[in-house]
């Protein structure tokens, strides 16, 4: 049985997954206004996965007989300094992401609920996943001096995803 902590702290966090998405959605949002296709397109496919990481908590707590709690959330920044900062913000995001699922393992581990533990792992490898791709983006922005056509060049790139 998962304890009352441990379904709380989940509970924060499928509704931070959520909050998540609509960072992305509003990163999204910019980059397609000031001309950057791939990276819309690529932030949107971001938003449809946050979504789903939320879903997948809820069906881990209706699983184990745990309530779910959907909250409201702030409003998410809408305005960025160009196309760099709409990665490095993601990155940012992402890492409080990682710190929150690593607390959800802590606290996991605490009261040795190793279903919850099997199912963190998989969010925590997802985590090092995303900071990889974003941290991969900014690192080849970076070799070019994030000159306009290394920019439109990686918003091409983020087109195929």
């Amino acid at each position: 049985m998962i304890s009352k902590k441990l379904a709380n702290a989940i509970n924060t966090q499928l509704n931070f997954e959520f909050e998540s998405a609509h960072v992305y959605l509003a990163l999204a949002a910019f980059a397609e206004d000031h001309n950057y296709p791939g990276a819309g397109h690529w932030f949107r496919k971001q938003y449809q996965e946050e979504t789903e990481h939320a879903l997948k908590f809820i069906k881990f707590l209706t699983s184990v007989g745990e309530k779910v709690t959907i909250t409201g959330f702030e409003t998410p920044k809408a305005d960025f300094e160009g196309f760099v900062a709409l990665f490095e913000t993601a990155l940012a995001h992402e890492r409080k992401v990682t710190a929150n699922i690593r607390n959800l393992i802590d606290i996991a581990q605490e009261n040795k609920d190793h279903a919850a533990i099997s199912t963190l792992n998989w969010y925590i490898n997802e985590q090092i996943e995303e900071e990889e791709n974003l941290l991969d983006i900014l690192n080849r922005l970076a070799l070019t001096d994030n000159s306009p056509i290394s920019i439109v060049m990686m918003d091409d790139r983020l087109a195929s995803r």
